[in-house]
């Protein structure tokens, strides 16, 4: 898998999503990773703006999408100096 060269702030702002939540598990428990899909507090009301059927759907495949491209990244650069 190739690193992105371009992307937009809708995009940016669900890896971001993601790596703060790969943060946190991590200060919990480093040996095993779980990222929810749809978390009971949303970082980043421009990621979920309303709730409903269509945006529950665009979210979690927007957070299913950044877990997957990081998954597939070496992930070396995510280090205590990023946070």
């Amino acid at each position: 898998m190739k690193w992105i060269k371009e992307m937009d702030n809708y995009n940016f702002l669900g890896i971001y999503d993601v790596i703060l939540d790969i943060k946190t598990e991590m200060n919990i428990s480093s040996d095993r990773i779980v990222i929810p899909l749809l978390q009971n507090r949303v970082k980043f009301s421009q990621l979920f703006p309303i709730d409903s059927i269509g945006t529950r759907d665009k979210y979690c495949e927007l957070i299913y999408k950044a877990t997957i491209n990081i998954q597939g990244t070496d992930t070396h650069f995510l280090s205590d100096a990023m946070f």
